[in-house]
């Protein structure tokens, strides 16, 4: 190999048009001079197997081909351009020609450095070995930009880097880079601990890993930026299938392009028009309890296709405004808030289709309010209390929001309005939760409400319609109605469901399921195809009209205590029958015995004849009645009501 060694000064070495540099080590010595800078110009030369050197100083090294059009141009294979410390630059310009920057190595070392990249640079498909026998061995391409430490700069525009590793070292500051119409491919991209920006404006990255380390960092995506896996096998992603952890499991062979912010409080920000696909984002760490900073997440107007962002530990905020989340690919788009009590705010015209939101622990909030759409879509409201506040939604369809499973604490708060909501499911965890379905929602078709365990509310205050048909019969059994498209059951625990006035339920079944429950079914309730049962415990129906006796009678059953302290009606017994279906048309067919509770004043029950006046016993708050119907004795106790006896 030759070697030119131009010792120290401020030394200019240059090479020309039609000019040849191969296998040759030019050492530029270090600076000292006026300027304290070392300055290389090359213009129209093939140098192939070179080393450039300079040490101290703030050097400045320029690649570029003006020589105009002609059969001459720059082509650099593996050459290494290295500029020891000092405030260097290194500039490789726009070509006239067809340049052809190829394996090509800028390491700029300590302090702070500029390089400004205008003509592509790229390297072989795989590692040729050009750095097995040097300083850079173990490096995974053939061609990189390393900064070393300090405040770096590096912008790349109008042009790509492909197989091009980029690692600007930690900054006392924070080391910047731009990436403006420039096309990032399979390459990794680092810039150490520090507070660091990164721009992506109107870029296109196809398998590409970003690592920001430690810091306050800021990645801004704009423009019309495009990051997609057109070219490797979606199994062959740059980084470990280490990095795809939970929430979604085995994501590795979508994912090919990653991004992971570290530890710090950090920002990223998506604009409109960018596209986003096979990608996953990170704002924290993929280590467990790394990080627990709070992260800012800000998307508007940004496409999402088989891409997740997941901000980690920390108490974090996520704002999607107009955004359109995708999955093509099994439910492989998500959005997860990961530890620490989080906000997730959805908004504006945004669309998602088999996508899902992960809250994955903390004391969060999910709020919803836009002409926003759900379809084929999961809200994971998971360990700890959550809350979801769906406040407006064009339409919610064959979406899940899912609060249950083992090991998943907290208390879940879900309220719905104004909303369409069809083939929804709801289905909480094993605490005090609360689901509100609001007056505002429409055309609510086979919604299921599964509160689990608990002592849970339930508030129905709009219309609810199944499209099958409802066994109405008691003796069905709760396993009759497993698969009723329109269900609620409030499970184990003393629960309370609240139906509001007027409100339709059409083809619906609801229960209380264990534990001593109340329902509270409001006036003018309609109760067509549908069967309410209070489940196993002492349970209560609470009314305020007397449908429950008449247009809604046969359809209520599993209750022990009829609650009348809202219902100023007033009830006639004539017959032991009248007694016998007034407690069926509570407890159910099979029910023999019903108290009834209420205040004075509000409401009557009257003995209409002797027969019934004869079988009562007056007790210190109320009175007693004991009939025989069909071979049967079925027992009416009144507490708290006033009652009209029948005067001999």
């Amino acid at each position: 190999n030759d070697v030119i060694k131009m010792g120290d000064g401020d030394d200019v070495f240059n090479t020309g048009k039609d000019a040849v540099v191969e296998s040759t080590r030019i050492d530029l010595g270090n600076a000292g001079g006026e300027k304290n800078q070392d300055t290389l110009n090359i213009n129209g030369t093939v140098i192939t197997d070179t080393r450039f050197t300079s040490h101290d100083g703030n050097d400045v090294f320029t690649i570029k081909d003006d020589s105009g059009p002609s059969l001459s141009s720059t082509i650099l294979d593996n050459v290494l351009f290295k500029t020891g410390s000092g405030n260097d630059t290194v500039n490789i310009e726009k070509s006239d020609n067809h340049q052809l920057i190829k394996n090509t190595k800028i390491d700029t070392g300590a302090d702070n450095d500029t390089v400004n990249i205008k003509s592509d640079m790229y390297a072989y498909v795989t590692n040729n070995g050009t750095t097995d026998l040097t300083e850079y061995a173990g490096s995974r391409t053939d061609s990189f930009i390393k900064t070393g430490e300090s405040d770096d700069t590096i912008n790349v525009t109008d042009a790509s880097i492909s197989r091009v590793d980029i690692d600007t070292g930690d900054s006392d500051t924070g080391d910047m880079l731009n990436f403006i119409s420039a096309g990032i491919y399979n390459s990794e991209i680092k810039s150490g601990n520090g507070n660091d920006k990164i721009v992506l404006q109107d870029a296109k990255a196809d398998v590409m890993d970003i690592y920001t380390g430690e810091g306050n960092d800021s990645l801004t995506i704009k423009g019309s930026t495009e990051i997609k896996n057109n070219s490797a096998a979606h199994n062959d992603p740059i980084s470990s299938p280490a990095h795809v952890a939970n929430p979604v499991a085995n994501q590795a062979g979508i994912h090919s392009n990653y991004i992971e912010m570290g530890k710090g409080r950090d920002t990223l920000t998506i604009e409109r028009g960018a596209e986003i696909s096979n990608t996953k984002i990170n704002t924290s760490s993929a280590d467990a309890g790394v990080s627990d900073d709070r992260d800012s997440v800000d998307v508007t107007g940004a496409k999402f296709n088989n891409a997740a962002i997941e901000t980690g530990y920390g108490d974090d905020e996520i704002n999607l405004k107009d955004v359109t989340m995708i999955s093509n690919d099994g439910y492989s788009t998500y959005i997860g808030a990961g530890g620490g009590n989080d906000t997730i705010n959805i908004y504006g015209n945004s669309s998602f289709d088999k996508a899902i939101i992960y809250t994955n622990g903390g004391d969060d909030h999910v709020n919803v309010d836009g002409d926003v759409s759900m379809v084929d879509s999961n809200i994971m409201l998971e360990n700890g209390n959550v809350t979801l506040n769906v406040a407006k939604a064009t339409g919610l369809v064959d979406t899940n929001i899912e609060g249950a499973g083992v090991g998943n604490a907290g208390v879940k708060t879900v309220t719905i309005d104004n909303a369409e909501l069809r083939r929804v499911t709801i289905n909480t965890a094993d605490d005090g939760d609360s689901v509100t379905i609001g007056a505002g929602t429409h055309d609510n078709t086979d919604v299921k409400i599964f509160t689990q365990g608990g002592d849970d509310t339930i508030n129905i205050n709009s219309d609810l319609t199944g499209t099958s048909n409802i066994n109405l019969s008691p003796a069905a059994g709760e396993a009759a109605h497993d698969h009723d498209a329109s269900n609620i059951n409030s499970g184990k625990g003393n629960d309370t469901i609240n139906i509001a006035d007027n409100v339709t339920l059409t083809n619906t079944y609801l229960s209380g399921g264990d534990g001593s429950d109340l329902v509270d079914l409001g006036k003018d309730v309609s109760l067509n195809g549908t069967a309410i049962n209070g489940g196993d415990g002492i349970d209560t129906l609470k009314v305020h009209d007397g449908s429950f006796n008449t247009t809604n009678a046969g359809k209520i059953s599993g209750f022990e205590v009829l609650d009348m302290s809202d219902a100023n009606e007033d009830f006639t017994f004539f017959h032991a029958s009248d007694i016998a279906n007034f407690i069926k048309n509570v407890g159910g067919e099979g029910a023999t015995s019903l108290i009834v509770k209420g205040v004075k004043g509000v409401g009557t029950f009257t003995e209409g004849t002797s027969e019934v006046a004869d079988a009562s016993t007056e007790i210190s708050n109320g009175y007693v009645y004991s009939v025989n119907e069909g071979g049967q004795t079925f027992t009416l106790t009144i507490q708290d009501v006033n009652v009209n006896e029948l005067l001999a």
